[in-house]
């Protein structure tokens, strides 16, 4: 009931997001547009995507929460382990030194056992603050569950506005707790007087205790939007879609050799120099570009996993390499036959699929479906070589063969949905997939990214020369943000588009 005119909701105004009873509709909505009948709306508000994308809010906004939470408390274990190193050092300069010095060191101890317990108690009532915060989105995570199980259409409709505006503040929190600093990682250092190794008797104080401010590394779930919508969605078709050039992004003159690219979920972009043996982070927010690792191999493609975990496929040693972003570490190494050449990788984050074929002119290559610790699950053979470009989306895989210029689809299970040969396509190596399902293909020979329909029967080219492509090898599509990344191959440009 309207609370303003006591009277039913007959309609719902897309452009103030709210529900209207006849008179408000007299009253304020006359001059709005595309008002539609809240029992329309209503059908199956439950499995809507205003619903499923709050409870992804949350869950993102959940998660997040867990991982500030285990970054504190490792940074609690840092400066502790901080505060033990530097007592080291001073006590070892204190070995050289007479007892005149004993009052000068134990001065400079208690000053950096007092920093470091403001530090922990500025640490720990941050953490207190994130685990009340994680509760309430706990919370709900519940009434939500609840809601869609027993909640009437209109008690879910209008619960759902109260609890975006709920998630949005969590957001909004999240967003203020790495801009305020709270994050940031406060190192303990000890400078160490260099009067005491020169001239003992001249020393006037025993060194300084003081914090270095490092900023967050923790990369969080992104959330694009602070309001869900409510809204029938529509499909496009490969004629709809005209992508927008959003950003050029300048690699360095000497990243000769772009073969693979990725965007991550925060909007940082990640590339491989084949030639430099690198992976790039290119960071949007600020137009840094800083090598996340280098390599004793070659490197040929990348893909997201999940969290900060990305993974990198080294032809010639046989290996896939698991790597963190936040430590730059290997977290895993996936040794795989001392034959096998791994190329095209993919991931949802549950598994790893990627195209391998055995040395030797007549070995046919194959597609392997992994678990994240690199354990084979199944294996797809493609009874051809030169399979290289692979993308997954939901139970369907999309391959390109540069040599017979084809892009197949099939199943999960290997049985061939379609095959696509039309004559833009040449020398096919990139590839990815958007919400719509239109396949999206990077051609290295012709400078041209073509655009498939989702049934492979239709394609036409999206991107050429005229838009500065240059041999793009390797693609990427953030569902998320509709934003494609193509990647020059020679000449260190990149180009990201909204599509």
């Amino acid at each position: 009931m309207c609370p303003y005119h006591d009277q039913r909701y007959e309609l719902y105004c897309p452009n103030h997001s709210a529900a209207c009873c006849l008179q408000c509709f007299t009253e304020k909505h006359q001059n709005c547009k595309d008002l539609k009948r809240l029992t329309d709306i209503m059908k199956d508000i439950k499995s809507l995507t205003s619903v499923t994308r709050v409870e992804q809010d949350l869950n993102d906004a959940n998660e997040n929460y867990e991982m500030i939470i285990t970054y504190l408390n490792r940074r609690l274990s840092t400066i502790l382990n901080q505060k033990k190193t530097k007592i080291e050092e001073i006590n070892l300069i204190r070995k050289s030194l007479n007892e005149h010095l004993d009052n000068l060191e134990q001065r400079m101890i208690k000053e950096l056992v007092v920093e470091h317990n403001k530090l922990e108690t500025e640490t720990k009532k941050v953490i207190n603050q994130v685990e009340t915060k994680r509760s309430r989105v706990k919370n709900y995570l519940e009434d939500l569950t609840k809601m869609k199980n027993f909640a009437t259409e209109l008690q879910t409709f209008i619960g759902i506005q109260e609890m975006e505006n709920m998630t949005t503040e969590e957001v909004r929190y999240l967003q203020k707790l790495i801009q305020s600093g709270d994050l940031d990682e406060l190192n303990i250092e000890v400078k160490i007087s260099s009067d005491v190794k020169s001239a003992v008797q001249k020393l006037i104080c025993f060194g300084s205790v003081s914090v270095s401010s490092v900023p967050c590394s923790l990369e969080l779930k992104k959330k694009v939007e602070c309001q869900v919508p409510i809204f029938v969605p529509t499909v496009k078709t490969i004629n709809d879609i005209s992508p927008v050039l959003k950003q050029k992004i300048m690699l360095p003159k000497n990243a000769t050799n772009i073969t693979g690219c990725q965007i991550l979920p925060n909007g940082h972009l990640l590339f491989v120099d084949k030639a430099l043996k690198q992976l790039i982070k290119y960071k949007n927010k600020d137009n840094d570009i800083e090598t996340v690792m280098t390599f004793g191999d070659t490197p040929y493609y990348v893909c997201y996993i999940k969290e900060n975990t990305v993974a990198v496929t080294l032809p010639k040693s046989h290996k896939i390499l698991k790597i963190d972003l936040v430590s730059r570490e290997i977290v895993k190494t996936i040794v795989r036959e001392n034959n096998t050449k791994c190329y095209g990788i993919d991931s949802n984050g549950k598994v790893i699929v990627v195209a391998e074929y055995l040395d030797g002119f007549n070995q046919n290559e194959s597609v392997y479906i992994l678990d994240l610790e690199g354990r084979e699950l199944r294996c797809i053979n493609m009874n051809s070589k030169f399979w290289e470009g692979l993308t997954m989306f939901k139970d369907k895989f999309y391959c390109t063969n540069w040599n017979s210029n084809k892009v197949l689809s099939m199943q999960d299970d290997g049985d061939t949905l379609w095959e696509n040969d039309t004559k833009e396509l040449s020398k096919p190596i990139g590839i990815a997939i958007d919400n719509n399902q239109c396949i999206y293909v990077a051609c290295e020979k012709n400078s041209k990214i073509i655009i498939i329909s989702p049934d492979g029967l239709t394609s036409r080219i999206l991107l050429s020369t005229a838009d500065e492509i240059n041999e793009p090898t390797d693609i990427s599509i953030d569902r998320e943000t509709q934003s494609l990344l193509v990647s020059n191959r020679r000449n260190g440009v990149a180009f990201l588009f909204s599509i």
